[in-house]
């Protein structure tokens, strides 16, 4: 899985130059460490949303501009890939969802710009 981030060290590798040192992401074309899962996030209206996918899974959180209520949206995305099924909070996906939970909050808490979901 790849992230926009993910373009400058890549092409940076091809070209056979270093990446530059605030380059964030990865050189995709390395495979000796492949990324667990996918992040990305938007703001939209005043609602910002961070998602966390892996190969299988989605896990979307909301957020309003000044809410301390946050809402999920969880997918298989491998049965459903166009996310028309929201299994947030059923029993038998919630191993999953906390475990993508997990992984996205720790993303979120390593961008030091970014701290807007408990």
């Amino acid at each position: 899985l790849g992230e926009l981030i993910d373009i400058c060290p890549t092409l940076a590798a091809v070209a056979g130059i270093p990446a530059p040192a605030l380059a964030q992401g990865r050189d995709l074309l390395d495979s000796s460490d492949p990324r667990k899962g996918g992040f990305s996030e938007m703001n939209i209206e005043g609602i910002s949303a961070v998602m966390w996918r892996d190969k299988r899974h989605k896990l979307i959180r909301f957020q309003e501009a000044g809410s301390e209520t946050v809402r999920e949206e969880f997918y298989d995305i491998s049965k459903d890939p166009g996310e028309w099924y929201n299994l947030d909070g059923r029993k038998e996906t919630s191993l999953r969802q906390n475990l993508l939970r997990s992984r996205l909050l720790r993303k979120l808490s390593s961008l030091p710009r970014f701290n807007i979901l408990p």
